[in-house]
């Protein structure tokens, strides 16, 4: 995310006259990035505001694990680090993609399967997490506002 490399697209007017970039979403065991949204901690999650912050995030990284999980459980390719460059990897992922997605509609899965992501070394990463820097925490807070502005 932090090369050119990545192609991220430009960053959106998502509230009236405030950019804001795509990111990526984590758990807390990550750091807070300028490109990273993390939830805030328990003890600083003391708004309504921030509360539903933490649970829009957590849905989104739900949807996310449970795909990922469902790919790495039929493609046992996906579970470690792949061995080729760049642009086989790029081929190999959008194959699998098309493959599960085929194979979703063949054989009528149940959508409903859960994954449960693996949480054995959390709070050592959530520890080890670099303390955010200041543009990544207004970039976190303009997404509270967005969340709280579009709540239903």
């Amino acid at each position: 995310m932090e090369s050119p490399e990545a192609e991220v697209p430009e960053p959106l007017p998502l509230i009236p006259h405030r950019m804001l970039p795509y990111h990526i979403i984590a758990d807390g065991g990550f750091g807070l990035k300028e490109y990273v949204l993390t939830p805030f901690p328990l003890r600083s999650a003391d708004t309504p505001e921030k509360r539903y912050y933490n649970y829009r995030l957590s849905r989104a990284r739900s949807a996310v694990e449970r795909a990922f999980g469902q790919l790495t459980k039929r493609f046992q390719l996906f579970d470690g680090v792949l061995p080729f460059s760049r642009p086989t990897c790029i081929k190999c992922i959008l194959a699998a993609l098309a493959l599960h997605n085929f194979l979703n509609q063949k054989d009528n899965m149940d959508e409903d399967q859960e994954y449960e992501p693996d949480l054995v070394d959390y709070e050592a990463r959530r520890e080890r997490a670099p303390n955010p820097n200041t543009r990544a925490k207004i970039y976190r807070d303009r997404f509270v506002e967005y969340f709280d502005l579009n709540r239903m």
